[in-house]
């Protein structure tokens, strides 16, 4: 992955050709696992769902602290 440093805090990511074609072979197994996950939700719910997850990212953002692994801490 390549990460572009530009002006007013924009950083694109380029993949590289090794990158997109782990993505390429992942993408099914990561599909299959959200549909494992969200399949017996409504589309309110998985909707619900994703507006909470970015509110505690916000707030996760805001407040300067990362997501920590319990298994590390």
């Amino acid at each position: 992955m390549l990460l572009i440093d530009v002006p007013r805090g924009s950083r694109p990511m380029y993949l590289t050709q090794a990158c997109a074609e782990m993505h390429h072979a992942m993408l099914p197994i990561s599909m299959r696992g959200q549909e494992s996950i969200l399949g017996d939700l409504s589309a309110n719910d998985v909707d619900r769902l994703n507006r909470l997850l970015r509110r505690i990212e916000a707030i996760q953002k805001a407040n300067g602290t990362k997501w920590v692994n319990p298994k590390q801490a």
